[in-house]
């Protein structure tokens, strides 16, 4: 499949989810259980760290800014850590440490995929899709000027 702009990309995900969610609706109509794989998880999945480590990027970019984790129980991963942008501004790379108020910080932001456990079965998940933001970068301040 060749996709030639991000229009005909949302125009082609929104038809596999409409595949999908078609599939999950008869799927339930017709009683069949949709845990029908066994997924093996290594106990210790939360400590297998990247190997590619950016150190404290956070704090180094001109656009810095700090993580907040929330820890849901029945969730895989269990911890998420989502970027907080420390300004709405960003730091000036030119001279002494100061504040550029024709650049913005703004949030970059990533789907993850995330399994949730069915309470009543817990060797069944669930999948879905969690909007986190990934880090902070600037951009120019929109004007209203032109």
């Amino acid at each position: 499949i060749r996709i030639s702009s991000s229009k005909e990309l949302d125009h082609n995900l929104n038809h596999v989810l409409l595949c999908f969610v078609s599939l999950l609706g008869w799927a339930e109509v017709s009683g069949d259980s949709l845990c029908t794989s066994t997924l093996q998880i290594p106990p210790n999945y939360q400590q297998i760290s990247s190997k590619s480590d950016n150190g404290n990027i956070h704090l180094r970019s001109l656009s810095p800014w700090s993580w907040n984790t929330t820890f849901v129980h029945n969730r895989i991963p269990e911890m998420v850590s989502e970027a907080d942008c420390s300004s709405s501004y960003c730091s000036s790379p030119n001279g002494p440490p100061s504040v550029d108020e024709r650049l913005n910080s703004v949030p970059i932001y990533q789907e993850i995929l995330v399994l949730k456990k069915h309470m009543s079965d817990s060797t069944c998940f669930t999948v879905s899709f969690l909007h986190v933001a990934v880090g902070c970068t600037c951009v120019w301040a929109k004007t209203s000027a032109k």
